[in-house]
């Protein structure tokens, strides 16, 4: 019952933050993202995290897009290797 207190509480105590950060012009993504996100023309996005520090809420989106791009990149390789295959 402890942990559940604990997470009520952290969550009671959480913040939006805005995290901005800059895209590649070659950016693309398929699926949700945890947190909203407007991108302009610039090549610019900002992401609005729900956190408790703002620190928290820029790690949270670093991660994010680190773990994506992994996995898309892992995904664009086995694509690759299928069409060698034909």
């Amino acid at each position: 019952m402890q942990e559940v207190q604990t997470v009520l509480n952290r969550v009671m105590q959480l913040e939006h933050f805005y995290v901005e950060f800059e895209i590649s012009e070659d950016f693309c993504f398929h699926g949700r993202f945890p947190f909203s996100l407007m991108i302009n023309e610039q090549g610019f996005a900002t992401a609005r995290v729900a956190a408790l520090t703002q620190d928290e809420a820029e790690v949270s989106v670093l991660n994010y897009f680190m773990q994506s791009g992994e996995y898309y990149l892992m995904d664009d390789d086995d694509e690759d290797d299928d069409e060698d295959e034909w």
